[in-house]
């Protein structure tokens, strides 16, 4: 997730031991969620269900553990995703379903941690929420002030659903989840200095051809293609060659974007039916299709040294049920040699758990029907 906007001063008071305390001095401070720090590990499906903007504001306190019982938030206004539909969730956080607030001390941070809980509901239906607070860096008295952006990364919101969510990995494998963790972090504006991407995708696949051109702004360090760098937002994307007229997504909900250090996994979810003002004849033609969202992984592809055109990508339909299949004639690679001992001998099997999740993991660059059913009776 994302901080936007103005974020609370810190104020970093003297205290008794030679460090100096952080003191949170309260101001209405919003976050929009553009959920992950893109970079290995991370989970494009997770960053597409939990995009939201969050409003929050806060004690006048000194982060410490003593001063923390009587908690940190005092009011959240919360805009999220509830099925398709965007609604607000909004008041006192301790009005929230189920709430339940935690202090633990760190010896990392030396001044704690807070963990707050409550149920809301989701992309994928209701979900429990768990906000973890904490800041690390020390203060000096030559500069005794911070904001909230200065510390992100020490926001983390993990979610636990009531039932298994899709998860497509950049290598192929899909899995059914359970829980998902991601990051508060800020939002900043490109500036001149920032990268504009412009990509352009050809997708031959189902005796048809699909051209899905897109353009986002990353920072840019990104121009090195060696950055963990989180998307600054959409300018456009259009997609031309599954209905009779051009869909084109230009919200936020709508398209989201991860990159594996940038260049060599881009991942893109595109969801048509949470675009505002989608025309009705594109979203009946979609669900004629059963298609609710696309799934398009670059997979290593090249441009096109003369035309600039990117046509060796995967994409991946899921259909209004959730179920994933391939559109495109291009299939994931097959997986490297350490890639393929993870998966297992034939590249399929594998149950794991980390984190509290069990997931089944398979290889994607097909989807036998028979192997569907099978996931779809695991996630139930």
């Amino acid at each position: 997730m994302s901080v936007v906007g103005y974020s609370p001063l810190l104020r970093f008071a003297k205290g008794r031991a030679s460090r100096h305390q952080k003191v949170l001095l309260n101001q209405w401070s919003e976050f929009w969620g553009e959920a992950h720090w893109h970079g290995y590990n991370d989970d494009i499906w997770a960053t597409h269900r939990l995009k939201s903007l969050w409003t929050l504001r806060h004690r006048n306190v000194e982060f410490t553990v003593t001063n923390l019982q009587d908690g940190f938030f005092t009011e959240l206004n919360i805009e999220h995703l509830d099925g398709t539909n965007v609604q607000t969730t909004s008041g006192r956080i301790t009005s929230f379903s189920n709430f339940v607030h935690e202090v633990f001390s760190s010896p990392a941070t030396m001044m704690g941690y807070t963990r707050d809980r409550w149920r809301m509901n989701t992309a994928a239906g209701s979900a429990l929420f768990e906000l973890t607070s904490s800041l690390y860096r020390d203060a000096s008295s030559q500069d005794p002030f911070r904001i909230l952006s200065d510390f992100f990364h020490t926001l983390a919101l993990s979610v636990e659903y009531e039932r298994p969510v899709l998860s497509v990995g950049a290598f192929g494998e899909i899995r059914y989840v359970t829980n998902e963790t991601t990051w508060l972090e800020p939002l900043h504006f490109e500036t001149a200095n920032d990268l504009l991407e412009d990509l352009t995708f050809s997708v031959a696949g189902q005796g048809t051809n699909v051209s899905i051109h897109t353009s986002y702004w990353l920072k840019g360090e990104a121009r090195t293609g060696d950055c963990r760098c989180p998307l600054f937002r959409f300018v456009e994307t259009r997609i031309e060659g599954l209905t009779s007229q051009p869909i084109v997504l230009r919200g936020y909900w709508s398209q989201t974007w991860e990159g594996i250090h940038v260049t060599d996994y881009q991942q893109f979810i595109f969801e048509p039916r949470l675009e505002s003002g989608i025309s009705p004849q594109i979203a009946d033609e979609l669900a004629a299709q059963d298609i609710a969202a696309l799934y398009l992984n670059r997979s290593g592809a090249a441009r096109d040294n003369t035309s600039g055109v990117i046509s060796n990508a995967v994409l991946v339909v899921v259909g209004l049920d959730g179920t994933p299949r391939r559109f495109s004639d291009q299939s994931f690679p097959a997986p490297g040699a350490a890639r393929a001992s993870a998966l297992g001998e034939n590249g399929w099997a594998r149950r794991s758990a980390h984190a509290g999740e069990e997931s089944v993991v398979r290889k994607a660059a097909v989807f036998p029907v028979a192997e569907l059913e099978a996931l779809k009776s695991f996630s139930k």
